[in-house]
């Protein structure tokens, strides 16, 4: 894989910019201290704000700690460095354990404004609020909202649980490090928002993939109630990452504990935090494109887990859910037509039928004779999209179906999608060069979303044809209205019906905005019957 690891990071180098300053300074009291931040008369930037202590030496691993007040003006009109990340290849080249910040775009005007707060992406292994592709400018200077991105602890910083750090918090709790973090930055925003002309009593939740699975667990978790009114859920669910308890989470530190070494040391926390970010990494030899290539979650160099914790979670978030967890919290959600195949575009398979059994059986055991079944494999143009469409919808489209019921039957108003628009940029491209043998293209893909909502073309897509721009114009105006309303419909716009289990209506996103009911049946009901 090292070809391809090398034309990655030549590709990843256009992400590395920074959000730029605007050209007059401003500055903003907060309850900690001044921040100057930049303004063009339109919207004004306020980049790299702390929302909670940095969790350094002693506080690595800890719980979220609140921020202490600084003396003098904060400087607030340069990105800071992401968490520190714990997947390759990854664009965020500067990196540090001091990274739990925000970045905030704001309109100008008085307000009070809509406030949306994105959750990044990134299998909890990679990725930053604080990348050029969720950039928050356009939607606070054309939607009038102001948009909050979060960097959060990922990986072995953010989700690792150990018996000796549950003895040191004194409640025997570890692990959710990076869903603390996602609170106390929820709660920074109640508290301080209105400095920036939001409102903190109309706050969407918004996420893709790693940041669509946290809110559906802000969704879940008693800690997080009266902190948000909308959530928004892009490609993800409560189900993508397992739920373990907290003695399950506690004997996967004790293998991280073996890899560093620190096993049988007279004090394991000393060694622990003894150990440089670097060595860390060294030690567990986390191959790249890991997201990609591994069937099975032995396989992982570290794989983060949601641990039912009797505090952050009290029980699995499906059964807060349907027990009805913040029913007022109106909900969008939804998947992209192509979900399966980033996942599956770099793996190199067989092209005949015994071969695809055999991947499923690989993947999905006992369950390999049914799927080829429901998934023949004479239905596809190759082996890679069948399983493809197989991954799709088992990790995201069907579980999506489900929320969405469980969300309905507990009183949330919903709204479903499915997007379908045709898609082109770097990311598309260069997944459908580095294919590998018997795939397809790659299509409207796992995060291929993501520039229209925010109505900004990035490396995720171009907005490079007329369809394209009208596709990002709807998707912005339906997000920021949702986030202003709970009701994604608005003047000049496709109606988007309401979803629900009777009706399960939902909107298909590009390509004439068509309303459609019960997306994949007989798919969605096979993978139901499996939970």
């Amino acid at each position: 894989m090292s070809w391809k690891t090398l034309l990655v990071a030549a590709f990843s180098i256009g992400l590395a910019g920074l959000s730029g300053c605007l050209p007059i300074a401003k500055e903003v009291a907060t309850s900690y201290g001044n921040l100057r931040g930049s303004t063009d008369g339109k919207i004004s930037i306020f980049l790299n704000v702390p929302y909670a202590q940095p969790p350094i030496g002693a506080l690595r691993w800890k719980p979220t700690q609140p921020l202490q007040p600084w003396q003098g003006v904060r400087e607030a009109r340069h990105n800071g460095p992401a968490c520190i990340q714990g997947g390759l290849p990854t664009d965020s080249f500067v990196t540090s354990e001091d990274c739990l910040t925000l970045n905030i775009w704001a309109p100008a005007t008085p307000g009070p404004h809509p406030v949306m707060v994105w959750l990044h992406g990134g299998a909890f292994l990679f990725g930053a609020g604080n990348e050029p592709e969720y950039d928050g400018s356009a939607l606070a200077r054309e939607r009038d909202v102001v948009v909050v991105a979060v960097n959060y602890r990922l990986s072995f910083m953010g989700f690792l649980a150990l018996s000796q750090l549950g003895a040191e918090s004194g409640n025997g709790r570890s692990g959710n490090q990076g869903y603390y973090d996602q609170l106390e930055a929820l709660k920074w925003v109640k508290q301080e928002i209105s400095k920036f002309g939001g409102d903190p009593g109309n706050v969407m939740l918004f996420g893709e993939s790693a940041g669509a699975h946290s809110t559906c667990l802000m969704l879940a978790s008693p800690l997080a109630n009266g902190l948000f009114q909308r959530a928004a859920l892009e490609s993800g669910n409560c189900r993508m990452l397992a739920s373990v308890s907290q003695a399950q989470a506690d004997q996967v530190g004790v293998a991280f504990l073996t890899k560093l070494g620190c096993a049988a040391a007279a004090q394991p926390l000393e060694c622990l935090r003894a150990k440089t970010p670097k060595e860390i990494l060294a030690a567990l030899q986390i191959p790249p494109f890991e997201i990609f290539i591994r069937k099975s979650p032995a396989e992982w160099a570290f794989l983060p887990s949601i641990v039912i914790d009797g505090n952050f979670l009290p029980d699995q978030p499906m059964t807060l859910l349907a027990a009805g967890a913040k029913p007022g919290v109106a909900v969008l959600l939804g998947q992209n037509k192509d979900e399966g195949s980033l996942f599956t575009e770099l793996r190199d398979y067989e092209a005949d039928a015994a071969s695809y059994l055999t991947e499923l059986q690989s993947a999905y055991g006992s369950k390999a004779p049914a799927l080829a079944a429901l998934y023949p494999h004479a239905a596809y143009p190759s082996t890679g999209a069948a399983m493809a469409a197989v991954f799709g919808d088992f990790f995201i489209g069907c579980p999506a179906r489900e929320l969405a019921d469980v969300l309905n039957d507990a009183g949330h108003t919903v709204y479903a999608y499915n997007f379908v628009q045709s898609v082109s940029g770097v990311t598309d491209g260069m997944f459908n060069l580095l294919r590998g043998k018997n795939t397809t293209e790659i299509g409207s893909h796992h995060v291929s979303e993501i520039p229209y909502v925010f109505g900004k073309a990035s490396i995720l897509g171009n907005l490079d044809t007329a369809e394209r721009k009208q596709t990002a114009e709807y998707m912005s105006s339906f997000w920021s209205g949702f986030a202003a309303s709970g009701n994604p419909n608005g003047a000049g716009l496709p109606f988007w019906p309401a979803y629900t289990k009777a009706k399960p209506d939902y909107l298909e996103l590009g390509n004439g905005f068509a309303s459609k009911s019960a997306y994949r049946q007989s798919y969605c009901q096979y993978w139901a019957a499996q939970r």
